[in-house]
This record gives structure tokens, C-alpha cells and sequence, in this order.
């Protein structure tokens, strides 16, 4: 059997259709089937509500650097802690979920159980969102650079990883990010 590719038009078609499901109890150990894909898509949607808010903050941070050229400003201090709220409560999870690891945003969102693919070109905004308040929150961006916690990795410790002197910096990062269209 062929894959089956939504678009956001369909996912909210779906999920006007079949709203009996919210009445399902889903079972830990028994779930049912559509009720999982109508949770999934259910979500997904719940995600591009907030595809407007996150293309203007998308393109209000793009401005910023554009005419700063630096991270470590007032200015992107004050975007990063205006905007950290919306992003815990909204979309924190989002990346865990829907974003590659590798940052590629080509691939299609895809629920496996059910040979599903769900087209991501109308998320992207909220991706690229994402991606950008994930680098400046765990940066701490949203603080002072004084009040930044400094922890230098210890090279002893099992876990440790030599940093690679060829990365790029959080800016850079970050510009390629919005330079995408």
C-alpha cells in the first residue's frame, strides 16, 4: 500500500470529520487506532494555529540582526525573553516530535503506523521558530550576559565532548536559518 499524504487542508478535514473520536477513552495498553491518528493530527493542527505568530516573530528577529549583526544586544535580549513564554507553553515540544535532528526541514511529517505523510511546507515558519528559540533559550539569550550561567565542561568527565573549533557560532546559526525562504 502507497503512502497517503495530507495536506493542512486535509488534516483539518480529517479532524472536523471524525470529532466522535474525542469521546474515546484511550487505553494506555489497548489504544485505538483512529483515536491515535486523530490525536496526532488533532495536534499537528494545534501546532499551525500558530503559524502567524511565529513568521512575525520569525521575521521581527530577522530585522534585529540584520541591523545589529550580534546576539548579545538589549534588543535580541528583550525579543528572546518576550517570546520564551509563548514558546514553553506552545511549541517547546514540537521539535521533540516533528523537527529532523539533522535541522532538515525537507522531509514531510510522517506517522508510520498508519503509512501517513503530512505535508510540512505550511509549517515551516513555526519550524524555523522553533529552531531559533531552542539555540537562544538554551543559550540563555533571555538573560544578561552577567547573569548567563558559565559552565566550562570538565575533560574528565566520561560524558565529554572536545568542542570542535570549526562550529559555527550561535549567530551564524541563526542567520542561516533566517536566510532560508
Amino acid at each position: 500500500m502507497s503512502p497517503i499524504s495530507y495536506s493542512i487542508e486535509d488534516v483539518r478535514k480529517y479532524v472536523n470529520d471524525h470529532k466522535e473520536l474525542l469521546e474515546f477513552n484511550n487505553d494506555l495498553l489497548n489504544p485505538h487506532p483512529e483515536k491515535q491518528k486523530f490525536d496526532y493530527l488533532k495536534e499537528l493542527l494545534h501546532f499551525y494555529s500558530f503559524r502567524t505568530p511565529c513568521q512575525k516573530a520569525v521575521n521581527e528577529l530577522k530585522r534585529i540582526i540584520e541591523n545589529t549583526d550580534d546576539l548579545n544586544t538589549e534588543i535580541v535580549r528583550t525579543w528572546v525573553d518576550e517570546n520564551v513564554l509563548f514558546f514553553k507553553e506552545n511549541l517547546f515540544n514540537l521539535g521533540y516530535s516533528y523537527v529532523d535532528e539533522d535541522g532538515e526541514n525537507d522531509k514531510d511529517f510522517y506517522l508510520s503506523k498508519y503509512n501517513l505523510f503530512v505535508e510540512n511546507k505550511e509549517f515551516i515558519p513555526i519550524i524555523y521558530y522553533w529552531q531559533l528559540m531552542w539555540i537562544l533559550y538554551f543559550s540563555q539569550y533571555f538573560k544578561p550576559i552577567e547573569e548567563r550561567d558559565k559552565i566550562e565542561p570538565d575533560p574528565n568527565d566520561y560524558y565529554y565532548v572536545k568542542p570542535d573549533p570549526n562550529a559555527p557560532s550561535d549567530l551564524e546559526v541563526i542567520k542561516s536559518i533566517l536566510v532560508k525562504p
